[in-house]
């Protein structure tokens, strides 16, 4: 897998399009198609890009030519892009959702997407709980949580994920599972990094005994206290 956590460009023509890496370097969509080099193979890496605007075409090409698009030719079997420009701040929590559905929980890329996407809205409710309507609409705005779509390998995880090598040639020898898909495996017994669960958050409402844990940015399942919908969590 190849996360790019950088800003973006979405240009005319399109194969100008870039990412903006360390140094003032630019990955171009030029660039990437000029990789492409036909294998047959379907075990390519997942890429991500949260960068703005990764997924948005530029003219041309019947409006099909983007960075993700490009990537997804360069052999990705996934990629994960945007439609917008995307808020830091959304787009640092959606993405820890997103890896931590991915790593932890073994989920196909898309199906962590969109767990991590429902998990932004519910947030979003939460937080607004006992507003006014204004309030809670701009809160659930797709601006702040759909910008992220996914293109190529994996569908939901109730349909199973898209078949590796290693099943499709299982398949020509007998299934033995009553041919359900599997989850994948988790990248890793645990993310990288201090446990998700070290942190305390409590309610500042006085006499409130609200406690639940998190890691060192966020409580785990929410951002406000259930018992008060108007207070955000802090450390303790």
């Amino acid at each position: 897998m190849a996360h790019f956590a950088c800003h973006a460009r979405s240009c005319a023509p399109a194969a100008d399009s870039h990412l903006v890496l360390a140094g003032g370097q630019r990955l171009t969509v030029a660039a990437l198609l000029r990789s492409v080099r036909p294998t047959g193979r379907r075990d390519g890496p997942l890429v991500v890009l949260s960068g703005c605007a990764t997924a948005v075409p530029g003219d041309r090409y019947d409006e099909s030519l983007s960075l993700a698009t490009a990537f997804a030719s360069a052999g990705a079997a996934a990629v994960v892009g945007t439609l917008w420009a995307v808020r830091d701040e959304d787009a640092a929590q959606l993405m820890t959702d997103f890896h931590h559905f991915l790593n932890l929980d073994g989920l196909p890329a898309a199906e962590a997407l969109r767990q991590a996407q429902l998990r932004a809205l519910a947030r979003a409710r939460r937080r607004t709980a006992g507003g006014s309507a204004a309030g809670r609409t701009r809160a659930e705005d797709p601006l702040h949580w759909g910008a992220f779509l996914h293109y190529g390998r994996g569908v939901p995880g109730a349909l199973g994920p898209h078949p590796g090598p290693e099943t499709e040639a299982g398949c020509a020898a007998g299934r033995t599972d009553g041919g359900t898909a599997r989850t994948r495996s988790p990248i890793f017994a645990r993310m990288p990094g201090g446990e998700r669960s070290e942190v305390v958050w409590h309610c500042p409402e006085a006499d409130c005994p609200y406690r639940t844990k998190g890691d060192a940015k966020a409580p785990f399942d929410e951002d406000t206290c259930p018992r008060h919908p108007r207070q955000a969590l802090r450390r303790e």
